[in-house]
Formats: C-alpha cells, structure tokens, sequence
C-alpha cells in the first residue's frame, strides 16, 4: 500500500549504507533518527513516546488490539507525517539495536543525549559497571536460589533497569530460569524512567514487580 506521501516507506531508512558505501549498524542509525527527530522536541519526551508504542506492540496480548493503535495514534499527537515516520523507524530499529548487542540500550541513549537530571544526581549505569557487579555477586546469586528456590533484588535507583538487565542475562546464561526464580522490586524518584524500564521488562520478558 502506497502512503499519501508519495509511497515512501519508513523501512527504507533502515540498513542505510553510508557515503562509503557500507551498511551503517542498527544502532548508529537508531542515534542518527533520534537526533533528527529531537532537533525540535524534548528528548526526554520523545523517548517516552517512543517506549510506551514500543511497550505496547511487544505486548502480545495487547499488541494487535484496536486500543494499541488508538494508544499509538493519541501519543504520536501533533507529530507531523516525517516526524511519525521517523518514530516508526526507531521502533522497527530498537529490538535490532538490542539484538546486536544485548544491554540497556535505552539507558546509553540518555546518557548520550545528556538527559540526565542533574539537580537528583541522576546518572545511568554504564554496561560495564552493570557487568562488574554482577560478576562480584553471581555467587551470591547462585548461592540464594538454590537454598531457596528463588531469589528477590531490591533496586531503589532503578532508572531504566541495567543492573536489572545484566542480573536476568547473566543468570540466564549461567541455566538459571529467570521467569521463575528472580523476583524484582524496583522503584526510582523520577518517573519518566519507569516507563522506559517497562519497555526494557518487555524486551528481556521481565514483567516489572
């Protein structure tokens, strides 16, 4: 189906080769539209927009309902046809950005775009300081689920989940079931990172608790 643009398909954008001809990652591309898009809105705003259609359509009991679109028609707002474009291109490209290299990609785009609130100290923990505490505590981890068959971390700074993150994909891969035996209670002073949390909970199927 052609759109009354002119037919062009948000899609296009993506696997953009650069000026040298190569295939530009999913996630200098996801940067690229994000800064583009955020030239004339809020950053912040645009990235919870961005989180609650992506948190919406990963939902699978929800994902094709006419209430998900509706969500999406009323948050998209007063986006103009481009700039719609661009948000559904940064959806298509997120789970492809979170594939090349799974971590708490939301976390980093904050970060990099300087959307950190300075007046509560906020700032995002970096992959590598996630993976450094998991790596000190993954005995303790190990050592509480199986005494007790399970095991609950308390996180009071959550912001957009990358302890979380790390704690789920390192116990994952040390054969650990994650769904049954990690229980989350998480809470931050600023609510805009909870919504994008929820959409980090949905990727790593971690229901937040």
């Amino acid at each position: 189906m052609r759109k009354k643009d002119g037919g062009r398909n948000p899609t296009a954008l993506l696997l953009k080769p650069d000026k040298g001809g190569f295939v530009l990652s999913a996630e200098t591309q996801f940067m690229q539209v994000v800064r583009q898009l955020t030239a004339h809105r809020s950053p912040r705003d645009v990235l919870t927009v961005l989180c609650r259609i992506a948190a919406d359509r990963i939902d699978p009991g929800f994902a094709l309902s006419p209430e998900c679109y509706e969500n999406s028609r009323k948050l998209k707002g007063d986006y103009s046809m481009k700039e719609a474009e661009m948000l559904e291109t940064l959806i298509r490209l997120l789970p492809q950005v979170l594939q090349e290299k799974p971590r708490d990609f939301l976390g980093e785009c904050v970060m990099a775009l300087e959307l950190g609130n300075t007046a509560m100290g906020q700032y995002f923990t970096p992959g590598s300081l996630a993976s450094l505490k998991f790596e000190l505590m993954k005995h303790d981890y190990a050592c509480e689920i199986k005494k007790h068959g399970f095991i609950i971390v308390q996180e009071p700074a959550v912001g957009s989940g990358g302890l979380i993150i790390k704690i789920a994909n390192g116990l994952a891969d040390a054969g650990f079931n994650t769904s049954a035996e990690l229980f989350v209670s998480c809470t931050d002073n600023d609510p805009l990172p909870l919504t994008w949390l929820s959409s980090n909970s949905l990727f790593w199927v971690l229901p937040p608790r």
